[in-house]
Order: structure tokens, then sequence, then C-alpha cells
């Protein structure tokens, strides 16, 4: 698609279709001033506000006046001069240089132009004109040889303006000045504008057709004529104006056209085709909400070129009715606009943003009620769309029409909201044409989409491309589904190693959520052979936290489960497939598995028994005291402990938990000799006594079960500190 943007000048539409019929207007307009019989000078007001138009009225009489040759045309705009004697100067220029570009060369020409020069040139004399001293000088020259030629005195103002008027006169054509934007111009220049037309420019022929915004007139003026008030302003006008017309009225339905017209190019350049649905509702919020603020084809404009900027850029990776919706608020509800920016909390989840306990409590209404308040009603109907939630908590209503929820890059939606509001898509973020891509090549183009993958998982954008993939991948068919989890067991060592990972968020664990949520929405038959699959594939830690997963009934609550006999016998079995994935690495289980060897060991038990797990055992603790230290250090219970950013697991006792869970896995009789061996210190009479109370009731028969336990106590307590010491020299 082409990168250059059509958007739509705040000119007048010469060129352009006339969208609200005004050439009639102006056509019957110009007409009239050709047609006029009298020749004094006239003053016509074409009144509107800004934006209505005006200039494209005065662009349609410009096209009709030219078609005269008895009318000499002249455009000017006040606006482009900063002083009063460039003003004056600049209007007598303008009729001036016309006349000499408009008439064939005669006498009555040049003498009428020296004159012009002449006045024009006192003028701004008596206006204190500095930068006009070389136009003084010339003007000055001709004045002179006029009165030379005439043997009198060199002429007055009044003696140089009477002498244009008997020469305007003489050259029988009309002059029609067009000027424009003069309620742009400050209070002092507008009153200069006026001052000038009535009194120094008041030729005969010439006839005036004044551009402005009425009531921006009128307020300006008053403080200069009369006491202030907008009457005295109008009072003033009337004096001036001898002709005032209000701009042709633009009815609703022709202003909604003229903007859906705008808003339709904005699509097409952008490449967004919308749904029948989409289009239904733009066209209602449009007509109820948006053309509320819509009364000029300036704002249409300024509104559509929002559009026609934001559409492009996001294209693909929002809601386009919610970005045309946010724009709108952007330009003609920026209030409302600047709010939902500067507090997104509040309409994204309304029942967490003011510390209220109770969901959908009236206090949670009130908040919001308080933050909305002074804000224009069409544009929280805006909000209302935009945001289900806050909709639901202020109107109890969370679906107005089909679609209203099920947005899924909409700006409700955590994840997209910053997109609507910044033009682009976060350096942390991923597009959604990414995770597009992602998917198809995952199928058709594996490796591809591997090293993408593998790329993702490492970098800054690991987090919310899991985010979007989740949201994605559920409305794939299964297989695809199977080779993006196929692809993530293969990079899920990336995921969870991630350098940018937040000390609390491990996205490993994301993604063995979506393993296990897809394993469970499978028949049967398939659950097996995709779970055995992932468990091949994965990193035998990462397939003990799967495991863990597909066993936690929480995690799968309000899912669609098989009868209770077909779910234990698959589970069954898949544990069964992983104890023999463990069994296969033999002595290396401990280097393989790390810190969650004792979760292996734990799964062997529970398929094996205890005996498969204590040859494990007693084939380490053989290897002597560093074995069995390394023993001890691992069955320590452990607390997480935070303090100024360091996090640090620290020992708790060794209680009854870890005395049963360890008693699974070996025998305490079995684990007594190495006590003896390398730590012989027996316990106190009190010790013991303090270790009997959950001792009691064990089902254990060794020689003395207390002691064991009492020495695994002491020991692990000894170590941690030797351990701690060093960590702490270091």
């Amino acid at each position: 698609m082409n990168d250059s943007a059509s958007l739509n000048a705040d000119t007048g539409d010469r060129h352009t279709e006339d969208h609200f019929n005004r050439k009639p207007f102006a056509r019957r307009l110009a007409n009239t001033i050709v047609r006029r019989q009298s020749t004094e000078s006239f003053v016509i007001g074409l009144y509107g506000a800004w934006g209505e138009g005006k200039t494209t009225v005065l662009d349609y009489m410009d096209e009709v006046l030219t078609e005269f040759p008895d009318t000499i045309l002249v455009r000017f705009n006040p606006w482009l001069f900063n002083s009063d004697e460039a003003l004056v100067k600049a209007l007598i220029d303008a009729i001036d240089s016309e006349i000499g570009s408009q008439l064939e060369d005669s006498e009555k020409k040049q003498e009428l132009q020296g004159l012009l020069l002449s006045y024009g040139g006192k003028l701004a004399k008596v206006a204190g004109s500095v930068a006009g001293n070389g136009y003084l000088e010339k003007a000055g020259e001709f004045a002179e040889s006029l009165a030379d030629g005439h043997k009198s005195e060199p002429m007055s103002l009044e003696q140089l303006k009477d002498r244009i008027s008997k020469a305007l006169l003489q050259i029988d054509q009309r002059v029609v000045v067009l000027i424009d934007d003069i309620d742009r111009l400050t209070r002092h220049e507008i009153q200069q504008v006026f001052r000038l037309i009535k009194v120094a420019a008041d030729f005969p022929t010439v006839t005036y057709v004044l551009a402005f915004d009425p009531d921006m007139v009128a307020s300006a003026v008053a403080a200069q004529y009369g006491s202030g008030t907008p009457e005295d302003g109008q009072r003033f006008l009337e004096k001036i104006v001898q002709l005032p017309l209000h701009l042709p009225h633009v009815d609703r339905p022709s202003m909604t056209e003229y903007t859906l017209n705008l808003l339709d190019g904005a699509l097409q350049e952008a490449g967004v085709q919308l749904t029948e649905g989409q289009r239904q509702r733009f066209s209602e919020v449009l007509s109820e909400d948006i053309m509320a603020a819509i009364q000029t084809p300036r704002q249409a404009k300024r509104y559509a070129n929002a559009v026609t900027f934001a559409l492009p850029i996001l294209r693909g990776e929002t809601e386009p009715v919610d970005v045309m919706l946010v724009e709108a608020l952007r330009v003609l509800y920026p209030q409302t606009f600047k709010l939902i920016r500067s507090h997104p909390e509040a309409f994204l989840n309304p029942d967490n943003a003011f510390g209220v306990t109770q969901p959908n409590s009236e206090e949670i209404k009130n908040h919001l009620s308080e933050l909305l308040k002074d804000h224009n009603p069409y544009a929280l109907d805006l909000v209302y769309d935009l945001f289900p939630e806050v909709r639901r908590v202020m109107l109890g209503i969370l679906v107005r029409r089909l679609g209203d929820v099920n947005r899924p890059q909409g700006v409700s939606q955590r994840r997209y909201f910053p997109r609507y509001f910044q033009y682009a898509i976060a350096g942390d973020d991923v597009y959604d044409a990414q995770i597009t891509e992602f998917l198809a090549d995952v199928v058709e183009s594996p490796e591809k989409a591997q090293v993408l993958l593998a790329n993702i998982a490492v970098g800054k954008q690991a987090a919310k491309f899991m985010w979007g993939l989740k949201d994605a991948v559920y409305s794939c068919n299964e297989e695809m589904q199977d080779a993006v989890l196929l692809a993530l067991a293969r990079e899920i060592s990336g995921f969870a190693n991630n350098p940018f990972r937040h000390s609390l968020v491990r996205q490993h664990y994301t993604v063995i959520e979506l393993m296990v949520s897809l394993v469970e929405q499978r028949s049967p038959d398939k659950a097996l052979a995709l779970g055995k699959q992932l468990l091949d594939t994965l990193p035998l830690v990462y397939a003990l936290y799967l495991m863990d997963g597909l066993e936690n009934r929480e995690r799968r609550r309000g899912v669609n489960r098989y009868y209770a006999e077909q779910e234990a016998s698959i589970l069954s079995q898949l544990e069964e497939y992983l104890v023999q994935r463990l069994e296969q690495c033999g002595s290396r289980l401990r280097d393989t598995l790390g810190d969650k060897y004792f979760r292996g060991l734990r799964r062997i038990v529970h398929i094996r028994g205890r005996p498969a797990t204590e040859a494990l055992l007693v084939q380490e603790l053989n290897a002597g005291q560093s074995a069995v230290e390394e023993f001890l250090l691992s069955r320590s219970p452990r607390s997480f402990f935070s303090e100024t950013g360091e996090s640090r697991f620290l020992p708790r006792e060794f209680g009854q938990e870890s005395y049963s869970y360890l008693k699974a896995l070996i025998d305490p009789a079995t684990l007594l000799p190495y006590l003896d061996q390398y730590y012989p210190e027996r316990p106190q009479p009190e010790e013991r006594d303090a270790l009997s109370e959950w001792m009691d009731g064990s089902d254990e028969v060794t020689a003395d079960p207390h002691e064991a336990a009492y020495r695994m106590s002491e020991r692990i307590r000894e170590l941690h500190r030797a351990k701690q010491a060093k960590s702490d020299s270091e």
C-alpha cells in the first residue's frame, strides 16, 4: 500500500463535488452583484461559523465572476498582514494589481493605477508606515507629477479619493473584492478592516463581500463601539454591512453523508473493509453520538483526517471501528479522550480501579459517576460503546448489540488499549500480524516458525507474544494447535530463562497452562496422544510441570472433562509414560532435573513404589559425606524471603510434613547408618521429647526414628548456616 495519505485540506472545495448545494447560492449572489444598477460602494456580509464553508462559497463566486469581462475580481486575505500600514497598503495594492492585469492598457488605466498608488502611499503615511518607505517615495513622485500637470499643489487624501472615484466610473468596470478570514484576525485588526472598507476604500463601482463569523466579529468590535455588549457589536455591523447573508443551512442528513464519504475514503486508503456487523455498529454510533458534534464541513474534515492517519498505522492490530470511535473522542470530545488516556484502569476494570472490595456495588458506580461528571452525554455514550464494563456499571447493561463484548482487538482489552493512544505498537508488544504469520508457518514452514519462536522466547516481547498467542490459538484447528504446542515445548527453556521476565512471572508457566488447557479439551484418545507427544518433546523438568498441571483439578475447573474413570486412566497412563522417561536417565537423573530431582522421585515412587526410589538414593548416599550433605540440603523446607530487592529462600524447621515426604522415598532405618557415620551426636532427652510430638503415631519400624529425624533437623540447620555465611562473605 502506498505510504502517502490523502488528508483533507482545510480550504475551500472549489474543485470538488458541491456536497451541500452551495453553487446555486454562490451563482445567484455573483449575478446579483454584477447586475446591480447602482454604482455606489456596497458591502455584503457572508455570515457563517468557523469551518461552515464560507471560503468554498467565495471560491464558487470566483468561478462565476470570472465569466463576466466587465468585472474585475480581487481576492484579499487580511490575515496575511500583521500591521495597520501593511493592511492598508495591501488592500489598495490588491485592487491596483488586478486593475493592471485585467484591463487593457490605456491612459485611463495608467491614471487610475497612479492614483491608487499615490492614495495608498498617503494612507500608509497616515498609518505611520516605516516598512513602506519605497512605496511612499514612488507615490509621492506620482502625486507631485499630477500636481505639476494641473499647476496646483500636491493633492490631499480627499482629493485623491475623489479623483479615483471619477476614474473608476470612467473605465466602466465593476470591481468585486472578496475578503476572507476576517474572523481570524485580532480585535484591533478586525476594527481596522472595517474602518478601511467603510471610510478609506468605499469607492464607487466597488462591491465588497466579507466572509466572517458574525458573533465573533460583533464581539470584537463591540468593545470599541458602544458599551461592549454583543448588541453593540451587531448594531455596528448593521452600519457597515448593507446586505447580510447567512450561508444556506446544511441539514443533518447531508452533513452525515458528507462525513461518511470522507470516512469511506479513509477506509479505502487504509485497505480496511468493515464487516456488515461493524458497519451497522458504526452507523448507529455515528448518527447518534458523532454527528452531534459535527456541525461544519471543517469538523468533518478534521475527524476524517484523524481517522485517515490512524487506520493505516493500526491496521490489523486493532478493531477498526474502535479506532474510528477513539479518534472521534480525540477530535470532537478531547476532554473525555484525555480522561480515558490518563485513567485507563477505571475504564478497563472499574470493579478494581477504586479500591472497592464489593464488585458491582453502588460505590463503584458513584466513583465512576464522579469521574465522568461534566462530560458531554454524547461523549459518554461513546465511552459506553467502547468499554462494556463501564456500561455494565453505569447502565446495568453489558450487551446492547451483537458483538458488543466479543471484540478481541478492542480498546477495552488490556493488551490493546495502549495502541489506540500511542499510534504504535509498544516495544515489548508484538504485532498481531506476526502471530498470524507464526500460526500459518507452524504448519506449512515449521522451521521458519521455530526460528521466530526461538528469538521471541528470549526477547522482551515474550510475555505479550504468549498473551496474544493464547487468544489466537483457541480458534485454530487441532492440527495447528498441536503444532503450536510442540513448537512451544521445544523453546520452553528460552521462555523460562527470559532475561526480561518479571521476578514474579515466569513465561514457561503460561506455556504449561496453555498446554494443559488444550489437552483437556481433546477427546480421551487425542488427549492421551497429545499428552505423550508433549511429555516426549518437553525437557524433562518441564514435563514434570505439565504432569502437575494436568493433575491440578483447580486448573481444570469449569472445563468439559471426561468421565472420572476415563480421566483417571489417561492421567495414569501419562504418568507411567513420564516415569519411563525418568527411569531412562538412570544415574543422570539428578543432573538432569537439578533442584526438581525430588519432584521426579515423587513420580517414580507413585508408580513404582519406595524400593525404586530408595535404590536410587542409596546409590547417591554411598558416594560419601558430601553426597549426604547435598541430600540433606535438598530436603530442607524453605520459605521465600525478599529484602532490599534481593530474594532468597531461607530454611525452616524440619517437621512432620518434611519427614513424611522423606519416608515415602526412603526408609529412615536405611538413612540412619549414614547419619551415624558422619554425624554421631545423640539428641538430648528434652530434644527427643520435642520431636516425639509429631513422631507419635508413626508407622515406621526403625531402631529409633526420632533420632533420624532429629539428626536431619540439626544438621540441616548447621549446613544452611555455613552456606549462608559463605555466601555473605562472597
